[in-house]
């Protein structure tokens, strides 16, 4: 159960990071409007790092690897907390996205 309690870390860890991206953008501003120019570079910087971590396929091979760890040890409430993660990170990662384009002004 070591790479159950390895994911919920990192789903914890990056779920922080891509939330305080998402609530920083639109207090900074975008590329074209930008709200406030010291808190716009810093944002800017911590969604580089959020994106990066987006595109890096770490959370699908954990999931994988979680999952079927839950399912052969019969953990109902890891694989539920497996099938949930997945989704809110998939959400996460495409808004992430979404703001990351706004926040630099296009692709």
């Amino acid at each position: 159960m070591r790479i159950q309690k390895c994911y919920v870390g990192y789903c914890a860890v990056t779920w922080l990071l891509w939330i305080t991206t998402l609530v920083l953008v639109p207090i900074s501003g975008g590329a074209f409007d930008v709200h406030n120019e010291a808190l716009y570079y810093f944002v800017n910087k911590l969604s580089n790092i959020s994106v990066l971590i987006s595109w890096i396929p770490v959370h699908p091979i954990l999931f994988i690897l979680s999952l079927v760890s839950s399912i052969k040890n019969k953990r109902e409430g890891y694989t539920s907390f497996n099938i949930f993660s997945i989704i809110l990170t998939t959400i996460l990662a495409i808004a992430i996205l979404g703001c990351h384009v706004w926040l630099i002004g296009g692709v």
